[in-house]
């Protein structure tokens, strides 16, 4: 079993630590033979250039004392808890959502009161914002013929400006008045086929009246040829005088 000298020498600054010291010298020839060869070496005696024991044990004490201090010091301390800076925060700055409902409901407002606005100003001028100025005009044509009386119909005109001609209405007063043969534009038929359309088709109570004709120039004609069958309406006198006409409907270039 250990004793407390060889625990003293295992670890002297512990055992400096808890009180107990070792004699580094006393029971062992650790410096026997240093003192032999203090007599007859050429380093020269007691007084040599090494300086005195005293100094020497004197800085030997000195280190000894700072290591026991060192060694209580780390024994006795606490571990020291390393702290690391806070990492850094990152701010974005997010739009609230109540900020966000009012930029919303005011952007609806604008755009509201925009579109109304502009509905007012296609009202006055539907040519805004555009190059091009169109309105929707009516080429018409008529012809007089006495009632009773049966009588060929042949009608034409061309147009002051560029003319589109989009629908047809005519003032037949009952079914069987007026018989359409050709409507034509330019040179292009509308009807198609070889027989007859009643007027009545196209008088102004009548549904689907749109038509699609060719562009008229102010250099080509739009004319229409058919038959008034002498039928007598109600209400109408025999020989009495009527016009009929009819309106082409459509857009043209304005002139300007």
């Amino acid at each position: 079993m250990a004793h407390s000298r060889e625990l003293a020498l295992r670890d002297p600054a512990a055992s400096a630590l808890f009180g107990q010291t070792a004699d580094f010298g006393s029971d062992a020839d650790y410096g026997d033979d240093i003192e032999e060869l203090d007599a007859d070496d050429e380093f020269g005696d007691d007084d040599d250039e090494f300086g005195d024991d005293d100094e020497y044990e004197e800085e030997a004490d000195m280190g000894a004392v700072k290591a026991v201090k060192r060694y209580a010091i780390k024994r006795a301390a606490p571990r020291a808890t390393v702290r690391r800076a806070p990492a850094r925060t990152v701010i974005r700055r997010v739009a609230k959502p109540q900020v966000s409902a009012a930029l919303a409901a005011r952007n609806a407002r604008i755009m509201q009161a925009n579109r109304a606005r502009m509905a007012r100003v296609m009202r006055l001028d539907p040519n805004h914002g555009s190059s091009l100025k169109i309105e929707r005009f009516r080429l018409q044509m008529s012809q007089g013929i006495a009632i009773a009386t049966a009588e060929v119909i042949s009608v034409t005109a061309n147009s002051a400006v560029t003319f589109k001609p989009e629908k047809l209405v005519c003032n037949a007063p009952c079914p069987g008045f007026i018989t359409l043969a050709n409507i034509q534009a330019s040179n292009i038929n509308s009807l198609v086929g070889s027989g007859v359309v009643d007027a009545y088709d196209f008088n102004a109570n009548a549904l689907n009246l749109d038509m699609e004709l060719p562009k008229l120039s102010p250099a080509h004609r739009v004319s229409i040829t058919g038959n008034y069958t002498g039928i007598t309406p109600v209400g109408y006198i025999a020989a009495a005088a009527f016009t009929s006409t009819f309106t082409f409907i459509g857009h043209a270039k304005m002139v300007g």
